[in-house]
């Protein structure tokens, strides 16, 4: 259970501020650089979110020690989380 809640908050985690961040770059950014300009300097600010949201769900929600299911446990995160993302998509 624990897996479905850390791949569902991280999920929550980048989509909620990609919404945000999108809805800035078209507004404000995409008509003042242009739309690639505005989506490449958007790129390092996701990293950012990506990176921190990763490792605020990894210590709030800790996963096993032993490599075989700290890597079993990643590779459902991963899969919840592209779940999630083609219901949104879809």
């Amino acid at each position: 259970m624990t897996l479905v809640k850390a791949g569902t908050v991280y999920f929550l985690l980048v989509f909620a501020a990609g919404l945000v961040l999108s809805v800035f770059r078209e507004l404000r950014l995409s008509p003042w650089l242009g739309a690639k300009a505005a989506e490449l300097a958007e790129m390092p600010v996701m990293w950012l979110v990506i990176a921190l949201a990763a490792r605020w769900t990894g210590r709030r929600f800790p996963l096993s020690a032993t490599p075989p299911t700290r890597l079993w446990r990643t590779d459902g995160c991963c899969s919840q989380r592209l779940g999630w993302y083609s219901v949104c998509e879809g």
